[in-house]
């Protein structure tokens, strides 16, 4: 493994600890260079034991340990709801957790994101790119997401 990411940000400051094993820091990710073999999709996708972190690899195994308040503070709202058992269009009618966990995550589009379920029944499209945006200090976009921009 080459390199190991951990993002977080739950108390909404921006921090980033990255520990990089024989791979330069000067190495820019540029989206030019990104393909299926590196970062364009996801290899796996994994929920803590805690169920407050996800982790997420990339096909050439790099690895971003994220808290879910960090993901969720990526977007202005949901994806969308469960709502009677069927995957609904978010509506601002429908209540939230300040503390939901996770509760199960799919690939979805060919894995290039990931269907992230959580136990409010909100439903969140997370994109190989949104997690290099807020993980990745050498991707080129690094901190083109941030907390309430939209």
């Amino acid at each position: 493994m080459r390199l190991v990411g951990f993002c977080s940000g739950d108390s909404g400051k921006k921090r980033l600890r990255l520990r990089i094993m024989n791979h330069s820091k000067t190495n820019r990710i540029l989206d030019k260079n990104i393909d299926d073999s590196n970062f364009a999709k996801f290899k796996s996708c994994s929920i803590t034991s805690d169920k407050r972190h996800l982790v997420f690899q990339y096909p050439n195994n790099a690895r971003y340990r994220v808290s879910l308040l960090k993901i969720i503070s990526w977007f202005k709202t949901p994806n969308y709801q469960i709502h009677n058992g069927r995957l609904r269009k978010w509506r601002a009618t429908f209540l939230t957790n300040k503390h939901p966990i996770a509760i199960t995550t799919r690939p979805i589009l060919g894995s290039r994101s990931i269907r992230l379920y959580l136990s409010d029944n909100r439903v969140y499209d997370v994109a190989w790119d949104t997690v290099l945006m807020g993980c990745e200090s050498r991707y080129e976009w690094f901190g083109g997401i941030l907390t309430a921009a939209f």
